[in-house]
């Protein structure tokens, strides 16, 4: 029964997306070859099931994500420790799988009390780096390249985290929000895309809540 009563609903979140409708739910049904925790496709491999619980968000799950996209996935605003004494394991996290050609990418990025989307850098890293170009992005460690999850191939189920206390301004802002970002390139084929499971924001000096932590 994956039905929730009155007492375990907290509030209802909406997603929100760029012009193109790449992002979506997915139970991950879309009748490929399982091979352990693999699922392939004709145009890649995807997870055989989410990280935890039954559902996934994703980019056009059981679909190749066409060529000259750039779409994002936000998330609800969070709100931020009041004062530094309060700031106890400040930290954000998701578990995540992509499967992308070699000049596509994906990233995060948060902003501050509704400021301007910046590049968020993970403690645990991304894998690759493609060229600015023409993408609009601010943040990044040069103004050449982007560090990204990427390469040419599948990632399997990951997890990447940050310790948000070592951004800089967060104590003296309000509100935090965060979204996950896909760019393909021109000349791309198609691929799976993107996988997001799990994501945790917490901070042990209060009490926020969780979202999207699986569906159990």
């Amino acid at each position: 029964d994956y039905s929730l009563n009155s007492t375990e609903i907290d509030g209802n979140f909406t997603f929100c997306r760029a012009n193109i409708a790449v992002w979506t739910a997915s139970k991950l049904e879309h009748s490929g070859t399982i091979i352990g925790s693999e699922q392939h496709l004709s145009h890649g491999i995807i997870p055989a099931t989410p990280y935890e619980g039954d559902l996934v968000v994703g980019t056009l799950p059981g679909e190749p994500v066409p060529p000259g996209i750039d779409s994002y996935l936000i998330i609800p605003e969070f709100n931020t420790p009041t004062t530094p004494e309060t700031v106890v394991n400040y930290s954000f996290s998701f578990n995540h799988w992509h499967d992308l050609e070699s000049d596509d990418g994906v990233w995060v990025e948060y902003r501050l009390s509704g400021g301007n989307w910046t590049w968020l850098p993970l403690d645990t890293g991304y894998t690759h780096s493609i060229p600015v170009g023409d993408i609009d992005v601010e943040g990044t460690p040069d103004s050449t390249s982007i560090p990204i999850f990427g390469g040419d191939t599948h990632s399997g189920w990951i997890s990447s985290s940050v310790d948000l206390s070592t951004i800089s301004e967060i104590t003296d802002s309000a509100i935090i929000q965060f979204r996950f970002r896909i760019v393909t390139s021109e000349s791309s084929s198609g691929s799976p895309g993107w996988f997001i499971d799990n994501i945790d924001y917490s901070n042990d000096g209060a009490v926020y809540g969780l979202w999207h932590h699986g569906c159990d």
